[in-house]
């Protein structure tokens, strides 16, 4: 039970505060189904950059634009929309997971 709780809670951490974004762009789809699909095709599409670029400058710049493809492709907004989204759920995200990672023990510095 207590992994299922778990479970729950990160799948929200990671795809509300995308959805949340998604509505202050104006993206065209902003449910939870769209915003799961944007967060496992970002981590799918960042995870394959990062492993296929031996340079890892060019690797990061590389995640960067397939994560932001991934948001304005599954989201249904612009390119820069995408980027955006990326950027402000990123920020809630840290923000969310910050009492979390206390609660579990974990030192963030």
């Amino acid at each position: 039970m207590d992994l299922l709780v778990t479970i729950v809670v990160f799948v929200a951490i990671l795809v509300g505060p995308v959805m949340i974004a998604a509505r202050m762009i104006g993206a065209s789809k902003t449910g939870f189904g769209s915003a799961l699909l944007a967060v496992i095709l970002a981590a799918l599409l960042s995870s394959a950059a990062e492993s296929a670029i031996p340079n890892d400058l060019v690797a990061v710049v590389a995640s960067i634009v397939a994560g932001t493809f991934a948001f304005s492709f599954a989201l249904g907004a612009t390119f820069l929309g995408g980027f955006v989204i990326s950027v402000i759920s990123a920020v809630i995200q840290v923000v969310l997971l910050l009492p979390v990672a206390a609660m579990l023990g974990v030192a963030i510095v």
